[in-house]
């Protein structure tokens, strides 16, 4: 299995403000801003012909995750 291209977007300065679960034992945080940024690059890599099993996005916030998946879902 080869590498594929890899995608690095720097919010740092954006005006993007984390916020805290706070139902997260962990305190885990989220960030709609960069949410929306991540479901435009996965909306522009698909229209690009990329499918959407070949598409990984990471985080090490939890809350970040969930709110990720739960955007995903609501377009599709």
């Amino acid at each position: 299995m080869g590498l594929g291209p890899l995608l690095m977007i720097d919010t740092a300065g954006s005006l993007m403000y984390e916020e805290v679960d706070a139902e997260s034992i962990s305190e885990s945080k989220y960030n709609f801003g960069e949410c929306d940024l991540v479901l435009q690059m996965c909306n522009e890599l698909r229209e690009a012909g990329l499918l959407e099993e070949s598409i990984g996005v990471i985080s090490p916030y939890s809350a970040q995750v969930n709110e990720i998946r739960k955007a995903l879902r609501k377009q599709a």
